[in-house]
């Protein structure tokens, strides 16, 4: 398991892995920015990351801000809520940052070095359940994935 926070276990490591997996991990990282660079200096060439992480622009959450509401991304309640109905014990379950497609793959291409970045689109209504018919979510997250999908990327070093 690679660490990120000590920049000495990885100062002097290069091109060492192949691919790196990010799993609802960006959004919780002090400094993601400082991260995704580190990331990509130990990237052999043509590795890659898989980042996965909530899309701030999705469609649901653009009508909660329509309605005047935080839109939380990890919990319920404006983020003061658990999706099991308990208190939370940090806000929208710690997340710190928050993404759109386009704002991590500029950030992965213009300040982190990758080459490529390749948008991927899955389906998942609110607090997980569909709330269209399954195959028309599918198209919709495939098709438009910027306001339908979570944020699935592959960033190429």
């Amino acid at each position: 398991m690679l660490e990120l926070g000590r920049r000495s276990d990885t100062d002097d490591v290069v091109a060492k892995y192949d691919a790196v997996i990010m799993l609802a991990l960006i959004e919780h990282l002090i400094d993601p920015l400082g991260a995704m660079q580190r990331i990509h200096r130990l990237l052999k060439p043509g590795g890659f990351v898989f980042i996965e992480t909530p899309n701030i622009a999705k469609f649901t959450r653009r009508a909660k801000l329509l309605l005047g509401r935080f839109p939380s991304t990890a919990s319920r309640n404006e983020g003061l809520t658990t999706y099991g109905g308990n208190q939370v014990d940090l806000h929208d379950e710690g997340h710190l940052h928050y993404f759109t497609f386009r704002s991590l793959s500029h950030m992965l291409m213009q300040r982190c070095g990758f080459s490529k970045v390749e948008k991927l689109g899955y389906f998942v209504g609110p607090n997980g359940r569909r709330i269209f018919a399954h195959k028309l979510g599918d198209v919709l997250s495939r098709t438009w994935p910027e306001f339908f999908s979570e944020i699935v990327v592959v960033a190429y070093a």
